[in-house]
């Protein structure tokens, strides 16, 4: 059995490795799009339901200052409401802040296959 030369040793590597390569990026591109499509999909209930939650939150401060206004002038009902809701919305886009910081966007799968490719390609022996 005849042994390839290192002529030809060298092209098929590269020819494969060129190949590895186009897998890696079409592998990381599918990645991407789903993580992308997750948080698209995401974004649009998180923008409904913030929609309909100032739409049921001006009608709830109103019912509040109109409530308060029974007993306090109505500026300071106005202003107790306001401290109440503005104090509630900072909490809430802090929570939605850090969920959004701990995200994982990172290509796992895709670095995975990489840290494979590196050690397949440090296990090739050229020689043989």
């Amino acid at each position: 059995m005849e042994r390839p030369s290192f002529g030809e040793l060298i092209g098929r590597l590269a020819t494969e490795s060129s190949q590895l390569v186009r897998d890696e990026i079409a592998l990381a591109k599918q990645e991407v799009s789903d993580k992308v499509v997750r948080s698209v999909d995401s974004g649009k209930f998180f923008a409904a339901g913030a929609v309909l939650g100032l739409i049921t939150l001006f009608s709830f401060c109103a019912f509040l200052i109109i409530t308060l206004a029974i007993w306090l002038p109505a500026w300071l009902s106005a202003l107790i409401v306001t401290a109440a809701s503005g104090g509630a919305a900072f909490y809430a886009v802090n929570v939605g802040l850090k969920k959004w910081r701990n995200m994982n966007m990172n290509l796992d799968q895709t670095m995975e296959t990489l840290e494979e490719d590196k050690r397949w390609i440090k296990q090739l022996d050229l020689t043989k």
